[in-house]
């Protein structure tokens, strides 16, 4: 998704739009026209596979297990400084307690990291694991992908959804939507 644009008119409405090949399976066999038809039933853009969905998952486990392994690493120095700072050499418990203040902080910002880390997880788990809490918008146009006639043969890849009012109307700013666990920055047309 690269761009967004309200209606326009009387509508709040705000359309996002993305690839034809993003939204449908196109290849040789597949490459159709989509155009929304009055009763018919609606086709979600979802916003992570469920296997990107898990990678994601993965991910977060992977930072929060690289700040509990620097937890030692940190301790270890903070120890050491402390011994440090014990000097008769002022120059060595100047250097001690600079040491110190540094891996103390780092410490307190690893410890911290964790904590927010474990608290997005959760969010993440909560807000967005189920398929159906992904979907956001539906498609309301999608012309099949086609390499257009001419000398210069440009590729025409579209499509056009309608954003899920519920889930964006306090979040959209007009060139910016914040998804919590995933932004998107765009251009205004």
């Amino acid at each position: 998704m690269g761009l967004y644009s309200a209606e326009g008119g009387d509508s709040d409405k705000v359309l996002g739009f993305t690839c034809h090949h993003v939204l449908f399976k196109t290849d040789e066999k597949e490459n159709e026209d989509y155009l929304l038809r009055a009763g018919a039933p609606l086709m979600y853009v979802q916003l992570l596979s469920n296997r990107h969905f898990e990678k994601l998952l993965d991910s977060i486990k992977e930072r929060i297990r690289h700040h509990r392994n620097m937890i030692p690493v940190y301790e270890v120095q903070i120890r050491g400084s402390e011994r440090r700072v014990e000097s008769d050499d002022e120059e060595q418990v100047a250097e001690a307690k600079k040491s110190l203040r540094t891996y103390q902080g780092m410490l307190e910002e690893t410890i911290q990291a964790i904590k927010d880390l474990d608290k997005f997880d959760e969010k993440v788990k909560k807000d967005w694991s189920d398929p159906s809490q992904r979907n956001i918008g539906h498609i309301r146009t999608s012309p099949a992908l086609s390499v257009l006639d001419g000398e210069d043969g440009f590729t025409e890849d579209w499509g056009a959804f309608e954003l899920d009012g519920a889930k964006f109307r306090k979040t959209f700013k007009g060139n910016f939507i914040d998804l919590g666990a995933f932004s998107f920055v765009s251009l205004i047309v």
